[in-house]
């Protein structure tokens, strides 16, 4: 209902965060994450169905390829983020985050992974330096 009056995806992300944290906070951990990889899907941002060892082997790479060569001081002069459906899907995947740390431990490798690449490729925000320390 809130969302009514959207002229675009982007502005129905703020309802769609709301939602995500009320789910949250009446325990609906399962439907909380649902609701963000639904909006993450519109956002361009897949995931898998499941998060095997082999899929998460197959990120880590990926991950661990694009950070090739990049030292803190390269990752410190990271341009800003400024593509507004990047910056709402990392908004996203910090509340899914929490989510899956209490109901779904097996995607945390995946949403670590898909923020550290989403600042990679289109710059630093608020969310990077967590996604950065949550990798290691």
């Amino acid at each position: 209902v809130i969302s009514n009056g959207a002229f675009c995806f982007l502005d129905r992300v703020p309802s769609l965060v709301f939602l995500i944290i009320s789910y949250a906070t009446q325990g609906e951990m399962t439907k909380a994450i649902s609701t963000g990889f639904d909006a993450l899907a519109k956002l361009g941002i897949s995931f898998p169905p499941s998060a095997g060892t082999l899929t998460i082997i197959r990120d880590a790479m990926k991950t661990k390829t694009k950070l090739r060569g990049k030292t803190n001081e390269k990752l410190k002069q990271l341009p800003l983020m400024t593509d507004e459906s990047k910056i709402a899907a990392m908004q996203m995947l910090k509340l899914i985050y929490g989510c899956c740390y209490i109901a779904r431990k097996d995607l945390l490798p995946l949403v670590i992974f898909r923020m550290v690449r989403l600042s990679l490729k289109h710059g630093a925000n608020h969310i990077s330096a967590l996604a950065f320390v949550m990798y290691g």
